[in-house]
């Protein structure tokens, strides 16, 4: 296996690798402290972290990838997603973003952050959106990728207003620095939040119009998942039914080509069937779908419960 080949060649390594192959040795083990995980090795990826966190002269942004790697431990395998949470608001702490003034007032300053983003996105011409770049820092690419963590954690362990707040920062990120490639699921994202605290669809639209842009311009930007956000919670209030179809099942195809599962299996339930549930179609046509569909979620290697 790849964790093998990764484990022969640290051992080809001198006992002075970390002084004369610095790089090859980090991103060995780095790739060995990933693997080990992909695996469910948990013991074995945290010797290879152990060993490379006591190198005091890496920098943050050499040990990220590995501290990234831990924090998802503790809270896709060991399940503790509020202790996850902590630790990726420390590694923003490191990378100097402070997430929040404190965790106590998350709250408040969600709800400010979230007015104060809606107002300036809401001022922003689309102009200004579709000139919009990429952004080349590496350490801003990595604020954004921390920062998404956050935000599923956050979901995982139930603070929807740290959630909020993270979204919030990554809108921010975007405005500020340019598109990550979170930039269009956070915008579709705040779309959700807003039409759940405030119920006002033609703000949400906005933001969701936003994130389509950005879709069309840009590959690699969770297509597959963001559509389902924009066209799912959203949309449905302002367009027809009918509209909703073609472009969540074309992010079907696009989930399954970039490996998001997932939300092609959502995309694919949405637009065959639960759409057409509630716009009332006949039962028959639908229940005709339903084996199709399962056999389509099973090829997707998922499990409808």
């Amino acid at each position: 296996s790849a964790s093998s080949y990764i484990a022969h060649g640290i051992s080809l390594l001198g006992d002075d690798k970390w002084s004369t192959d610095r790089s090859v040795t980090l991103k060995l083990y780095t790739m060995g402290a990933e693997m080990e995980v992909m695996l469910g090795n948990v013991e074995s990826s945290n010797r290879y972290s152990s060993e490379v966190l006591k190198q005091s002269d890496l920098s943050i942004m050499e040990t990220l990838p590995l501290k990234m790697t831990k924090a998802m431990t503790i809270g896709s395998t060991d399940m503790k997603f509020d202790q996850s949470v902590k630790f990726y608001m420390r590694l923003l702490d490191e990378l100097g973003c402070r997430v929040a003034w404190a965790r106590k007032l998350v709250p408040v300053q969600a709800i400010m952050k979230l007015m104060r983003i809606i107002k300036r996105v809401k001022a922003t011409p689309q102009s200004f959106y579709d000139k919009m770049v990429p952004i080349e820092d590496p350490r801003q690419k990595a604020i954004a990728s921390v920062f998404s963590k956050l935000v599923y954690y956050a979901y995982m362990a139930g603070d929807m207003l740290l959630l909020v707040l993270g979204t919030c920062k990554l809108v921010e990120m975007t405005l500020d620095h340019g598109l990550n490639e979170y930039s269009a699921k956070s915008f579709s994202s705040l779309g959700s939040a807003i039409i759940i605290s405030s119920e006002d669809f033609e703000t949400a639209a906005t933001f969701n119009m936003i994130a389509l842009s950005m879709l069309k311009k840009f590959r690699g930007m969770h297509t597959s998942e963001t559509t389902f956000l924009i066209y799912g919670p959203v949309l449905s209030w302002v367009k027809p039914f009918d509209d909703l179809i073609p472009p969540m099942r074309d992010a079907i195809t696009e989930g399954l080509r970039s490996g998001d599962t997932e939300y092609a299996v959502w995309n694919l339930i949405s637009s065959k069937i639960l759409i057409k549930f509630i716009m009332g179609k006949p039962l028959a046509s639908i229940l005709n779908e339903c084996s199709d569909t399962l056999l389509q979620c099973e090829d997707a290697a998922q499990t409808i419960t």
